[in-house]
């Protein structure tokens, strides 16, 4: 089961594979339900380095203690209802399957605690060769019925590829920027996180637990979830550029461009559009490595000058 389609198996596995996932196409999952309180939103900011550097930083209490005045959902969060369609689409190999790229649109903010309910739906499959991407999307609203977010995933299926559908359309994500960054956060991560934030998300991928899971897609060791980085690099941009207000980021897209290794230090650099517009390019990266999610879109408030006056932030490392 946790063997990459493609690689051991034989011409009629792979196309009975890719055939049951392409019949996923224009199918709705669902309904998921997910309830959370204020012990869910703190572990998963702890997962996220808060509280890290500084148990003591109002600035991080305000994610992980509830009797903070001002306790909130780091927006992020809003990715975590739609992950029990994992077992509910058997016709993907989970197991062996990376996350390409990822976009999460918020229509309101999380509250502390709530029950919400996700509908997932398979948008595409498209055909890139060496695998296939699955464009999964995820719509989930709250108790009160009102829309919370969307999360839409390209889903990297590796061996699955050749079998002759459309490549699907180029990114439309904003070029990389050759000048200095405004702002730059540096993040160390535990060896173990990828133990905890398995637990916290639900994400129970193993190739981020099971040494040989991640070797049989030629990992020499267990991975951070791709969606983990992301949630590091949206804490460091509200708390740059946001005046640390999560209500302020109202969308982000990002593609995962290379793997991160738990232990790994992450760095966040943002670049402020200039011409009054609120998109904010970054990246965030393994320190001394690679990228590892790059050219990301996040459409909060524009804040760079309120930042500078109230909060003194520069380049440098948080606290």
């Amino acid at each position: 089961r946790d063997m990459p389609l493609g690689e051991n198996q034989g011409s009629s596995s792979r196309k009975d594979a890719i055939k049951g996932v392409l019949e996923t196409v224009g199918k709705c999952f669902g309904p998921f339900h997910f309830t959370y309180g204020f012990r869910e939103l703190a572990l998963y900011a702890l997962c996220l380095g808060a509280g890290s550097l500084d148990p003591t930083d109002s600035g991080d209490l305000k994610f992980i203690y509830e009797g903070s005045s001002a306790f909130s959902a780091l927006p992020t969060f809003a990715t975590l209802p739609g992950l029990a369609v994992m077992g509910a689409i058997p016709a993907i190999p989970w197991p062996s399957t990376l996350h390409g790229e990822h976009m999460l649109v918020l229509d309101k903010p999380l509250k502390v605690s709530d029950s919400l309910v996700t509908t997932a739906t398979v948008l595409n499959v498209y055909d890139k060769v060496s695998g296939a991407v699955v464009v999964l999307e995820t719509r989930t609203s709250n108790s009160s019925g009102d829309k919370v977010a969307i999360n839409r995933s390209s889903l990297f299926l590796k061996g699955l590829g050749g079998f002759g559908g459309p490549s699907g359309p180029p990114s439309s994500l904003p070029p990389s920027l050759a000048a200095l960054p405004d702002f730059s956060l540096r993040q160390p991560t535990p060896k173990n996180l990828a133990l905890l934030y398995r637990l916290s998300s639900g994400d129970l991928n193993p190739i981020h637990v099971d040494p040989e899971a991640a070797q049989r897609i030629q990992y020499p060791r267990p991975i951070l979830h791709g969606i983990c980085t992301l949630g590091v690099a949206v804490r460091a941009i509200i708390r740059l550029v946001c005046a640390n207000d999560p209500n302020r980021l109202r969308s982000v897209r990002c593609r995962f461009s290379r793997h991160v290794f738990p232990g790994e230090t992450l760095v966040t650099q943002v670049w402020i559009d200039r011409e009054g517009k609120t998109e904010i390019p970054k990246k965030i990266k393994p320190e001394k490595t690679t990228e590892a999610v790059e050219r990301g879109l996040d459409e909060g408030k524009k804040a760079e000058a309120e930042n500078k006056q109230k909060r003194g932030v520069g380049e440098g490392e948080e606290g």
